[in-house]
Order: structure tokens, then C-alpha cells, then sequence
């Protein structure tokens, strides 16, 4: 296993065919520089998959794990969070 910087990967130009970015760009300093990196240690044809979370996702909300939080005003989505989950951080 290897931790690096998003925006300052430890691989060389073209080293993958495919580059995932799980729940990564919505937690790092500068999107934009961890997008370029990713295309860097791209090789030619590959593939890069992004998935990340927004305000507006239905789903579970995937830092707390609680459904519904879109349809709250976030004042009170924290309060509910705290009295679900204990404290929040939103991203």
C-alpha cells in the first residue's frame, strides 16, 4: 500500500490503464490539480472512474450514513446528524 498526496502522485507518466478516485475530490485542497495528476499516470486508452457525493444525493449520505439529509435545511441536517450520529464535519 502506498498513501500519497492526490495532487502529487509518487508514479511515473502512463504507469495505469485505469485510476479510481472514490469520495476523493470533494476532500482535497485543489480538485483540479489531483484531476491533472490522475491523467498524468494515465496510460494512452485508459480509464478514469470519479465518484463523489453531492448536497443533493438521495442516497445514504456516505460521511454519516443517514438518508434524507438533502431534503433538510443543513442548519437542521446538523442537528439531526448530532442527535443521530454524534458530531458532523461536512465536507
Amino acid at each position: 500500500m502506498i498513501a500519497a498526496c492526490a495532487e502529487s502522485l509518487p508514479f511515473a507518466d502512463a504507469t495505469f490503464a485505469v485510476v479510481v478516485a472514490d469520495s476523493l475530490l470533494e476532500h482535497v485542497a485543489d480538485p483540479a490539480l489531483a484531476l491533472a495528476e490522475m491523467l498524468r499516470v494515465l496510460s494512452p486508452g485508459g480509464s478514469i472512474v470519479l465518484w463523489f457525493p453531492t448536497r443533493h444525493w438521495l442516497g445514504p449520505d456516505p460521511h454519516v450514513g443517514l438518508i434524507g439529509l438533502p431534503l433538510i435545511p443543513k442548519k437542521l441536517a446538523s442537528r439531526y446528524v448530532k442527535a443521530r450520529r454524534g458530531p458532523i464535519f461536512w465536507p
